[in-house]
């Protein structure tokens, strides 16, 4: 009877393996992080901008900015990233926090190879941005600056 305990412990465990590993890893999460800001003084007919990087780690991902500009973050700025996955589309939002912050995860389910995915920032009185830019499974970091529509004249 002590003799059944670890065997049956051991099958267990395979039990276990068998079941829960095939479903471990089958979601491709895109990870897209970043900040918007308002361009504060932009030069006269300027235009919205937009920065992308894609790390493989995510504990690097930072911002790289130009310098010289006069950013202040910009809040409620509404972030869009959709796309195609095969045969449907994907849809995902966020709005800006008071730090200009967001964040967007989408589940594709499981995918290795690349594909497009659009990022937009939109906010009313502001010129809006978007980029296609193509995910190969790392993190994203994006970075909007935004222009007042009045400079823009």
């Amino acid at each position: 009877m002590k003799n059944r305990y670890p065997v049956l412990l051991v099958l267990f465990l395979i039990l276990i393996f068998i079941l829960v590993l095939p479903s471990t890893g089958c979601d491709r999460l895109v990870n897209i992080t970043g900040r918007v800001y308002q361009w504060v003084d932009p030069p006269e007919k300027a235009g919205s901008l937009i920065f992308h990087k894609e790390y493989s780690v995510p504990g690097i991902l930072r911002e790289d900015l130009p310098h010289g500009l006069n950013l202040k973050p910009l809040k409620n700025v509404r972030i869009s990233a959709y796309g195609q996955y095969k045969t449907e589309t994907f849809y995902s939002n966020e709005i800006s926090d008071e730090e200009g912050n967001f964040r967007l995860i989408i589940s594709l389910g499981y995918k290795m190879d690349s594909y497009s995915t659009t990022v937009e920032a939109s906010s009313e009185g502001f010129i809006p941005v978007r980029r296609l830019i193509t995910d190969v499974g790392a993190s994203h970091i994006v970075t909007f600056i935004l222009v007042p529509q009045t400079a823009a004249q």
